[in-house]
């Protein structure tokens, strides 16, 4: 628990409340890529599919003052949230490493920013976020739980500018264009290094045990577009995030970490007639630091240990639509996906890569008759082979994924819907501390680990009448090939170095029910979002003898709720505390060669119960032009109650007592943004 003084710091400075704002059903939009889109009727809305633009994103309450992408998929049906304020989510009884990340198709590994408690991804690029949990599409691979896909902004003729600034970061973004060639860019950087001075410097007792603290979080986002016609156009975009953090417990004690990404993106689209046609190039990086220097029984102990990964895809896609009204439409398309690991590697080892490799074919269509029926398919042929040169082994597999969705509409109100997904993933997320950030280590599958593989199916009715939209719906997982890191709440240490020898693999079933209401209104808006669950694991060798258990962050009653009038929100969140492992035993770490020493580890199962979350949040948005200038205006009070929600338990070993780490009770926080156009 090396990092536990910089997780309660940053508990009472940053990490606060989750978010609470919906989606306006008016405002929804197809995010389909345009290779694989179905038709060109808008999707309203699938009880596993929901989107939100970035207006409704921005005036969600949150610590930065307006809301990002992860925290309104929180607040959506079937989806469990981590540790309260961080930017964890467990969707329908998965992993948290099971549900993808994407950016305009290209997957992020590292998505969270400032320890957890927003995305990497600033607001003024994004056009809209779409969370799908079941009846997904044929180009969507290495996933078993849910995609949250988002799109960015296409530039535009002209020039348009802003600046925005919140709690913890600020930024600038532009976007220019003429005749055929536009340009978006966008950069943020966050003052947390001298907001921490400021801080110690009001309330120094709090910091007393802190010599030093230094941040360095930021990224930087670009976008070029040639358009040949308004219909074929050549695309190149970039990411760069990083996150480094550096902290001093003492002058004989100090630790480094951080974590970066590295996205670029390059793409061919064409629209002739009655197909739409794609081809893509891109790369994904990803890596991980820990540096630590010890005073340990009067001798200076040194550990670096790093995770890197590195991704290369290439994609082809065509889609096609037959028939007077475009009834009937049929996709196709290729991937090759290239990927090289290199998880706990110490800083003193030569390189222990592995590389693996997924070819991939998918052909998919639809069938859709307007107001009747609608219904699609896909199947996907997956040929996956890895290479370890340090292990000298190499291994070639197959698999076959496939999904169907059907729509079935009674009159003008009511709906029937049913999804059927069975999915394959090919690397695991090894969980640390449930505190949501990146440092939890992405490990490939090869000789020691299997693939991930899931089936579900869901079904429900909805009901759309007015300005009254409900939905209810009941779903069932099964889960095999789960990796479960033994050692999880000793994470931070030289124990991933031989992570290998530390993870067993077992199953999990979930099942449960969801419901959503919303009333939107001319000036008011409601929402109310209900899930019940239950989630379990079993067939770990090495844990519970093999027996059942409850799965991590398993919260069989959630519930968010949402008010919404004239720019002023009221939210509130329920969550039901979910079981952790209030026991332990000893068990050796070997920091490095030759020095060892005893340390806690959780002996029994689900043996103690965290407390519920319970938050409400109260925010007020608003819009204003001067001129040429736009105004946007974000405050709110995250957590209003002084409710002392849970963050996570951990082991004292001064005391030598299981403890409960909580979040600051409440705090104001703001955002104001400008535009020019």
């Amino acid at each position: 628990m090396k990092v536990l003084p910089l997780l309660l710091v940053f508990c009472q400075l940053t990490v606060l409340a989750q978010p609470e704002k919906s989606v306006r059903t008016g405002e929804l939009q197809d995010t389909l890529p345009a290779a694989i889109k179905y038709d060109s009727r808008k999707v309203a809305r699938e009880i596993g599919r929901l989107t939100a633009n970035v207006k409704d994103i921005r005036t969600i309450t949150s610590p930065l003052g307006e809301g990002d992408p992860i925290k309104w998929a929180q607040t959506l049906p079937g989806v469990v949230a981590g540790a309260d304020g961080s930017s964890s989510i467990y969707v329908r009884g998965s992993k948290q490493g099971s549900t993808l990340f994407s950016l305009d198709g290209v997957p992020v590994y590292a998505y969270s920013h400032i320890l957890g408690i927003t995305s990497i991804v600033p607001q003024s690029i994004i056009s809209s976020a779409t969370l799908i949990k079941g009846g997904f599409d044929g180009s969507d691979d290495n996933f078993t739980a849910a995609h949250l896909s988002l799109k960015t902004t296409s530039p535009e003729m002209g020039f348009r500018a802003e600046a925005n600034v919140n709690n913890f970061m600020s930024g600038i973004s532009a976007e220019a264009g003429w005749k055929h060639f536009s340009l978006l860019m966008s950069a943020r950087v966050s003052p947390l290094s001298l907001e921490y001075k400021a801080v110690k410097g009001l309330l120094p007792s709090i910091f007393d045990n802190f010599e030093r603290f230094k941040a360095g979080v930021g990224d930087l986002y670009g976008k070029a577009r040639y358009s040949f016609t308004d219909r074929i156009y050549l695309e190149l975009s970039g990411l760069k995030s990083v996150d480094n953090y550096h902290v001093s417990l003492g002058e004989d004690s100090y630790e480094k970490f951080g974590w970066k990404n590295d996205l670029g993106r390059l793409c061919f689209h064409a629209d002739t007639g009655n197909s739409s046609n794609e081809v893509s190039v891109y790369y994904s990086g990803y890596g991980s630091f820990q540096v630590q220097d010890k005073m340990f029984r009067g001798q200076m102990n040194h550990l670096s240990l790093k995770s890197d990964l590195s991704e290369y895809v290439f994609h082809a896609g065509r889609d096609r639509s037959f028939g007077n009204k475009e009834s009937f439409r049929f996709g196709y398309g290729i991937k090759y996906k290239k990927q090289s690991f290199c998880p706990g590697q110490l800083e003193s080892e030569s390189d222990r890569s592995t590389s693996v490799t997924v070819m991939s074919g998918y052909v998919q269509g639809l069938f859709s008759l307007p107001d009747r029926v609608e219904a699609r398919a896909y199947y996907r042929r997956n040929l996956f082979s890895y290479y370890s040169p340090v292990l000298y082994t190499t291994d070639k597999d197959s698999g076959n994924e496939y999904g169907a969705y059907l729509k079935l509409r009674f009159g003008r109100y009511f709906s029937f819907e049913s999804s059927y997904d069975r999915l394959s993933q090919y690397y695991h997320l090894l969980e640390g501390l449930p505190t949501g950030w990146a440092l939890d280590m992405l490990v490939p599958v090869g000789r020691r680990l299997s693939p991930e593989n899931m089936s579900q199916f869901s079904s429900g009715l909805s009901l759309s009448g007015g300005r009254h939209n409900v939905s209810a719906a009941v779903f069932w997982k099964r889960m095999d090939g789960l990796a479960l890191f033994k050692y999880s709440q000793a994470l931070f240490s030289g124990l991933l170095a031989n992570w290998e020898y530390h993870v067993d693999q077992g199953s999990g079933k979930a099942y449960g029910g969801e419901f959503l209401y919303e009333y939107q209104g001319r000036e008011f808006y409601a929402r109310l979002a209900y899930t019940i669950s239950r989630t379990n694991r079993f067939g770990f060798a090495s844990v519970n003898e093999g027996g059942e258990f409850n799965a991590r962050f398993d919260r069989p009653h959630v519930l968010n709720a949402t008010l919404n009038w004239k720019g002023f929100t009221m939210s509130l969140s329920y969550q039901s505390g979910n079981w952790e492992n209030g026991a332990s035993e000893k068990f050796i770490v070997d920091l490095i060669p030759g020095v060892e020493f005893s340390g806690d580890y959780f002996s029994m199962i689900n043996n103690y119960r965290m407390p519920d979350i319970f938050r409400i949040d109260l925010a007020y948005s608003a819009h204003f032009d001067t001129g040429r200038f736009g105004h946007d205006l974000n405050v709110g009070i995250c957590n209003v109650t002084n409710h002392f929600n849970p963050f996570m338990l951990y082991f004292d070993s001064t005391s030598e007592q299981w403890k409960g780490l909580c979040l600051l009770p409440v705090l104001p926080n703001f955002s104001y943004r400008l535009s020019f156009r």
